[in-house]
């Protein structure tokens, strides 16, 4: 047998080093920053971080149409009425709708959303409307559980 079958300790054979070694700091550095271009002044190609993130946020909510528009706090009360019918027409077990109604109602700040896709599963494919859900999640965050509940509510529609 050999030592490591025995499992017998093996002093320092795992030890990490004591020290870590340090990259030589002469030239290589230099030609380094110049390569990556760290001591040129920022050039007029590269957009402001604030500039980019509010790109971003126009073509991510334009992609969703109106979806965003009705976002915020306190800004809109959900169609109980719409939701109602939903639940009603709905193939899923009692248990699971009780569970999608607490979900959804998590939604709090995301009440226009929620009123946008009810209104749109009655007149579009679930296909087109769960693409708008994941859409929405991708964008905006701490909605996954009320948006997953949602999305199962949209697909267990008759069509």
């Amino acid at each position: 047998m050999t030592v490591y079958q025995q499992g017998a300790p093996m002093e320092g054979w795992n030890d990490c080093p004591a020290v870590i070694p340090r990259p030589p700091m002469g030239k290589r550095k230099a030609s380094r920053s110049r390569r990556v271009g760290m001591d040129r002044s920022p050039s007029a190609e590269l957009p402001a971080p604030a500039a980019a993130e509010t790109r971003l946020k126009f073509s991510s909510t334009d992609s969703l149409g109106s979806l965003g528009e009705n976002e915020g706090p306190g800004s809109e009360a959900l169609d109980l009425e719409k939701l109602e019918k939903m639940y009603q027409n709905s193939s899923l077990s009692a248990k699971d709708v009780e569970n999608c109604r607490k979900r959804i109602a998590s939604l709090q700040g995301h009440e226009g959303f929620v009123n946008e896709i009810a209104r749109r599963s009655l007149h579009e494919p679930a296909a087109v409307v769960n693409q708008s859900i994941l859409d929405y999640m991708a964008t905006n965050d701490n909605v996954g559980p009320g948006c997953l509940s949602l999305r199962k509510l949209v697909e267990s529609q008759p069509t």
